[in-house]
């Protein structure tokens, strides 16, 4: 009895090839080489929040609204011990750093709109590859890849 992966079959061919069309083979490109991460923190002040319960109802209502309507990542980060307060992060991954721009743009303009929470701060974060910790390097600094294993960039 084998394991069944993600998008396989019961035969272990490879997915894709039980029903004629050919598998999907991984990309030659190097990994994460373009990729920009946007993140923007946000502290709120919820003026009316009676309870907890109160507090989760208007977070929880604009983390959904942000995540359907930007494809955005959306966590309450801090501040969670305080009733008329909350500290959201909203994240997003993109090849395009003027787009996470204005996407975070977009997310402030609306955020500074709602009437259920008063935005008190934002903080903008962009990371580049160029900014991020060597890729090729584990937190040790010991090689990630083995010379078989390492993909040629173009």
């Amino acid at each position: 009895m084998g394991v069944k992966m993600h998008g396989g079959n019961d035969s272990g061919a490879p997915a894709g090839a039980a029903n004629g069309k050919a598998p999907l083979k991984p990309s030659k490109a190097p990994l994460c080489l373009a990729m920009i991460v946007a993140i923007l923190r946000v502290t709120l002040l919820i003026r009316d929040a009676q309870s907890i319960k109160d507090k989760r109802s208007v977070i929880n209502s604009l983390k959904a609204r942000l995540h359907r309507e930007h494809q955005v990542s959306v966590a309450e980060v801090g501040l969670q011990d305080r009733m008329d307060a909350a500290e959201i992060g909203i994240a997003l991954a993109s090849d395009d750093a003027a787009y996470a721009n204005s996407v975070l743009d977009r997310i402030e303009a609306k955020i500074n709109q709602i009437t259920d929470a008063e935005p008190r701060h934002f903080a903008r974060t962009i990371i580049s590859p160029d900014q991020g910790p060597d890729v090729d390097l584990a937190d040790d600094g010991t090689p990630i890849w083995t010379e078989a294993e390492r993909r040629e960039l173009p």
